[in-house]
C-alpha cells in the first residue's frame, strides 16, 4: 500500500492539484486503499499531524476488503478520526447508501455523525463534490455550536445516528436498511452494570442489530472498541468473531515488547500519560490489558457496608459536599451532593444522603440548598468544588439569600489534579470496612459501580471525588494496623 513517505504519494498530489474537479473525482472513485488515502490526504490534510504507524496502513487496507472489521487499539489511537474519513469517503463517491453509526447513547454517535457532517463542508471537497450537506439556517461555524444525529445528503445517502436500544429498522426509513454500521462506545457504565444487563445488550447486538443490515449487495460493519473488562459486551464479540472468515480482528497496544508503536508517542509523553493515570487505566487504556473483574481494583465489593435505617437523633456534626458539572447533558460527569457522619462509638463513616445525577447547573444549586434545610441544623460544613461549574458558589449563594432565607456554611475548594493521589490515603477506611452506604437509596447501584471501578478511565469517578473530600476532613490515623479490626455493629444498625 502506498505510504504518506513515499515519492510516488507526494508527486500523485502534485499531479492531483494541476487537474480539473471532473479528473479528481474520477480517479478517487476507485475503490482501493490507496486511492482512499491520496484523497484523505488532498482534502483534509489537518488530520495528518504526524506520520501514520504501521498499523495504520495495514486497518485502512483491511477496510477496503469484503470483511467486517473489529478494531481494539490503544487511546488516542486516532481510530475514530479514520473511520469517520472513510465514511465520509464512502459518501461523496457514492459507495454506500445508508450509514448507521450505534453507541451506547445516542449522544456518544451524534458526535461522530456531526463530525460527519463538518467534513462533508470541507471548502475544497465541495469544490470538487459540491454541496453535499446543507446546514439549515447556517454555515460551518454555526455547526460547531450543534448537532446533526440524523441527515440526508444530496446524493442521496442516508446518515444516522443511533443508541443501542434504537431499532435500526426503525420508523425513519421502514424498507431501506444500513450498507455501513459503525458500532462504537458500547461498554459504558450504564450498559455493563450487571451479568444480566451484559447478556440483554450482547443479544440486542447479535440479534437485531447485526440482522438488521441491509441482505441486497455489499454491507459492512465498523466496531470500534476499547479494552476495560474481560467479561463485558464488545470482548464477547472478540471471542466469538476472531475465528469467523467473514471478520479480521485487530488488536494493537502502544507497546509491544517494549516498543513503541506509533512514534507520535515518545517516551517523554508516554511517561507523562503514567504519571497522570494509575497503572490499571494505563494497561487498560494503552497496553489493552483488561482486568478480569471489578475485584482486581482498589475497593472490592466485599469492602463494601449497608445500613437499613438511622435515627436522624443520634448524629450531628455532618459533613456536606457537592462535586459539581458544568451541563446536565448526559455526556456529562455526574453531579454528585452528600452527606458524610462519622459516629464517633463505632468509629464509622455512614453516607446519611445523597444525590448522584445529571443535573443543569440551576439544578444542582437548588438541590444543594433543600439537602441542607433537611439536615441544616447538623451541617457543621458545606464544601464545593467550582473546577467544572464555575458559577456553582455565586448561584447557591444567591438563590439561598434571595429565595431560601438561609444562610449557608459554605467553602470552596482547589481541585486536586492527581484524583487517585487524593483517594488513596482513604482506601483502608473502605478496607476496614467502615464506610456504610444507605441500602435502599435509589442510586445506590451507580454509586457501586463507581467505588469499585475506579480508577478506570471508561467509569464516571464523581462519587470517588467526593469521598475523598468528605473524609479529609476527619483526622489521618497513624496507625492502620490497629484500626483495620472488625468491630460487631449489629447493635447499632
Amino acid at each position: 500500500m502506498i505510504r504518506l513517505e513515499d515519492t510516488k504519494f507526494k508527486e500523485t498530489i502534485e499531479e492531483l492539484e494541476k487537474t480539473n474537479w471532473t479528473t479528481r473525482r474520477e480517479f478517487f472513485k476507485q475503490w482501493w486503499a490507496d486511492r482512499f488515502l491520496l484523497w484523505w490526504f488532498f482534502y483534509f490534510r489537518e488530520d495528518f499531524i504526524t506520520p501514520l504507524a504501521d498499523f495504520h496502513y495495514v486497518w485502512i487496507e483491511s477496510m477496503f476488503s469484503d470483511k467486517n472489521i473489529m478494531i481494539e487499539w490503544f487511546r488516542w489511537s486516532i481510530k475514530t478520526v479514520i473511520t469517520i474519513a472513510v465514511t465520509t469517503y464512502k459518501i461523496v463517491n457514492d459507495l454506500t447508501k445508508f450509514v448507521v453509526w450505534q453507541s451506547f447513547e445516542d449522544t456518544a454517535s451524534t458526535e461522530s455523525t456531526t463530525n460527519i457532517a463538518r467534513n462533508l463542508l470541507n471548502k475544497r471537497l465541495e469544490a470538487d463534490y459540491w454541496k453535499l450537506f446543507k446546514l439549515s439556517g447556517g454555515n460551518k461555524d454555526d455547526l460547531e455550536k450543534k448537532s446533526v444525529s440524523n441527515f440526508d445528503t444530496t446524493n442521496k445517502v442516508k446518515v444516522r445516528a443511533a443508541s443501542l436500544w434504537q431499532k435500526l429498522r426503525w420508523a425513519l426509513t421502514k424498507t431501506d436498511r444500513p450498507d455501513l454500521l459503525i458500532i462504537d462506545d458500547i461498554d459504558v457504565s450504564d450498559s455493563v452494570r450487571n451479568p444480566e444487563i451484559i447478556d440483554k445488550n450482547y443479544n440486542k447486538i447479535t440479534w437485531e442489530t447485526f440482522w438488521a443490515m441491509t441482505k441486497e449487495g455489499k454491507s459492512q460493519i465498523y466496531f470500534l472498541w476499547n479494552t476495560i473488562n474481560q467479561d463485558w459486551i464488545v470482548p464477547r464479540f472478540r471471542k466469538e468473531k476472531k475465528w469467523l472468515p467473514s471478520w479480521t480482528v485487530f488488536h494493537q497496544p502502544l507497546l509491544v515488547d517494549d516498543e513503541i508503536q506509533w512514534a507520535f508517542f515518545t517516551e517523554t509523553l508516554i511517561e507523562r500519560i503514567k504519571q497522570d493515570e494509575w497503572p490499571i487505566a494505563f494497561n487498560q487504556n494503552y497496553m489493552l490489558i483488561p482486568v478480569d473483574s471489578y475485584e482486581d481494583w482498589f475497593i472490592k465489593r466485599e469492602h463494601l457496608r449497608y445500613y437499613d435505617y438511622l435515627n436522624i437523633d443520634d448524629f450531628d456534626d455532618l459533613y456536606m459536599h457537592a462535586d459539581t458539572t458544568h451541563t446536565g447533558k448526559s455526556t456529562s460527569d455526574y453531579f454528585c451532593l452528600m452527606l458524610l457522619w462519622e459516629n464517633k462509638r463505632d468509629r464509622n463513616f455512614y453516607v446519611i444522603d445523597f444525590i448522584l445525577q445529571k443535573q443543569d447547573p440551576e439544578a444542582q444549586a437548588r438541590d444543594s440548598i433543600n439537602m441542607y434545610i433537611k439536615y441544616h441544623n447538623r451541617v457543621k460544613k458545606f464544601t464545593y468544588d467550582e473546577k467544572a461549574n464555575q458559577w456553582f458558589g455565586f448561584w447557591v449563594k444567591k438563590l439561598a439569600k434571595e429565595e431560601y432565607s438561609v444562610s449557608l456554611p459554605i467553602e470552596e475548594l482547589k481541585y486536586p489534579s492527581d484524583k487517585v493521589t487524593h483517594f488513596e490515603p482513604h482506601i483502608p477506611h473502605f478496607i476496614a470496612n467502615r464506610v456504610y452506604l444507605p441500602s435502599r437509596h435509589k442510586d445506590l447501584q451507580q454509586a457501586e459501580i463507581q467505588l469499585i471501578a475506579f480508577p478506570t478511565k471508561w467509569v464516571n469517578d464523581d462519587f470517588v471525588d467526593w469521598m475523598s473530600w468528605v473524609l479529609d476532613n476527619y483526622a489521618k490515623i497513624d496507625n492502620w494496623d490497629d484500626y483495620i479490626t472488625e468491630i460487631d455493629n449489629s447493635d447499632y444498625l
